[in-house]
């Protein structure tokens, strides 16, 4: 009898095929048994999972083994499965063939000889992220910052991820896919959630301080302003007045600090300030002019000024009198 006998392991492999072609030359036909122990002179093919029982996978007589190859393939795992046999570490094909003549009187022919299995699938294993989105309202992630230790038995080559970019439009919690292959092309997949957050804070800025003038008396002046300017990564800031007055209201003399600020829809703040001084001119009072009187002719002698000393034997009276007059207003 004429054998060969084909070792592999199958463990952790799955969609086990074998595929050879076959072809005889005059073979007389003797079948093969369903199972057997050891060795059995007849031709076919058979399996065995230990090296000692085996079982028929096909029968190579009559219709099955002719002049021309034929292609046969088989499910291992079904079979296996089907005659309640573990396809593990030790499994043996065994092609036979029985006659008492060499080629080309009898014999076969045995080519293209395939067992195919794949490896067992990839576990994916996902983490939870949070990210922030940068100062142009932007932030990507890769795969690897998605895996979490995702394994294989032989090797992953590849991980992509559905979602790696994310805008303003993305702040809340983003359910994310990631998927890895391995060298036999099986996937797995795995989800994440993936927060965007926005952290980054507005700008803002204020018009420069202002000073104007009153007259005297006056409690305040109209001051028109503009209105300080912002900028944020994201859509939708506002800005507010949190102290001072608005633009075109009437401000008391004195200092007043104008605060505004600007919030964006992520709760980020900033605040500026400014101030505008309203300065009264200074009250304006009469300076009185004294005049020296003969009290007596009612005449003018002369006009007194401040710190003046009179010889009053000089004068052409003893009867004085000294009589103010408004002529002059100083400023004090």
């Amino acid at each position: 009898m004429n054998e060969a006998i084909l070792h592999f392991d199958a463990t952790g492999l799955s969609q086990i095929t074998l595929r050879f072609d076959q072809k005889e030359f005059g073979d007389e036909d003797n079948s093969m048994p369903a199972t057997f122990s050891g060795s059995f002179n007849a031709d076919g093919v058979a399996l065995s999972v230990d090296g000692q029982n085996w079982f028929r996978l096909i029968d190579l007589t009559g219709a099955n083994s002719t002049g021309d190859y034929q292609t046969n393939t088989f499910d291992l795992v079904q079979f296996a499965s089907e005659n309640g046999l573990t396809l593990g570490n030790k499994v043996r094909i065994k092609f036979q063939q029985f006659d008492n003549f060499p080629i080309p009187s009898d014999g076969f022919a045995f080519d293209n000889i395939q067992v195919q299995g794949l490896s067992q699938p990839p576990s994916a294993q996902c983490q939870n992220l949070t990210i922030y989105l940068d100062e142009n309202g932007q932030a990507s992630i890769t795969a690897d910052d998605l895996d979490n230790g995702s394994t294989d038995d032989v090797e992953i080559v590849s991980k992509s991820i559905d979602i790696g970019t994310f805008t303003c439009e993305n702040i809340r919690p983003n359910t994310v896919i990631l998927t890895v292959e391995d060298g036999d092309g099986q996937t797995a997949t795995c989800t994440a959630t993936v927060i965007v957050e926005d952290n980054s804070i507005p700008t803002i800025n204020c018009p420069a301080n202002i000073s104007e003038t009153v007259a005297f008396g006056e409690t305040g002046k109209a001051v028109t302003y503009s209105e300080p300017t912002f900028d944020d990564n994201c859509e939708g800031a506002v800005i507010q007045l949190t102290a001072g007055l608005a633009s075109g209201s009437t401000f008391p003399v004195g200092t007043t600090t104008v605060t505004y600020q600007v919030s964006d829809a992520a709760g980020n703040t900033a605040e500026c300030s400014f101030t505008v001084n309203i300065t009264a001119e200074p009250p304006v009072v009469p300076e009185v002019v004294f005049t020296l009187v003969d009290a007596q002719a009612d005449v003018d002698l002369l006009a007194l000024s401040e710190g003046q000393i009179l010889d009053l034997s000089s004068l052409p009276t003893n009867f004085l009198s000294i009589r103010p007059t408004w002529p002059i207003r100083r400023a004090v």
